[in-house]
């Protein structure tokens, strides 16, 4: 139970935190994509093109995701690609481009554990193996969150000048 922030002085604090977790769930589709495969909570990883930023604007993730090197029980999940950093300038009110780097990370992803839906260009990957591997940049977004993802992508994107 939340008590009012008057009787207890780190309710408030607890009451902002919980609203920024339902806003990144409500930002990144999260509770959209949510579907179940015998109890557990799958997640829709992109698989082909990506552009997504962080849940923070900070981060502008430009590549591509593949199936790399695949073995008889595993499958390589790759990232090509570049991200740019961005600050947030006070004095301007606004973010400025900060830096970009090239990255090239993969993962091994359990045959078991997945399911590849290379027409649909996404793999359906179980919730905890998603956090495992940090996987969490790479959730297909759908629904209207999208809409605001493709918003933060454009307004990014006009900064770095790509």
């Amino acid at each position: 139970m939340l008590e009012a922030p008057g009787e207890n002085p780190g309710g408030f604090f607890v009451l902002q935190i919980l609203v920024k977790s339902l806003t990144f769930y409500h930002i990144y589709g999260i509770i959209d994509i949510e579907r179940s495969r015998g109890g557990e909570k799958m997640r829709k990883i992109i698989l082909g093109n990506i552009e997504t930023v962080d849940v923070h604007d900070e981060e502008l993730w430009i590549g591509k995701t593949s199936i790399g090197r695949e073995t008889e029980k595993a499958i390589e999940y790759c990232f090509t690609g570049k991200i740019y950093y961005f600050d947030y300038d006070y004095e301007e009110q606004k973010e400025k481009f900060d830096m970009s780097k090239e990255k090239n990370s993969s993962c091994w992803l359990p045959k078991s554990q997945i399911e590849i839906n290379e027409e649909k260009g996404y793999i359906s990957v179980p919730a905890w193996l998603v956090r495992k591997n940090i996987l969490n940049e790479y959730i297909l977004v759908e629904g209207p969150a999208k809409k605001d993802l493709d918003e933060s992508v454009k307004k990014l994107k006009e900064i770095v000048k790509i």
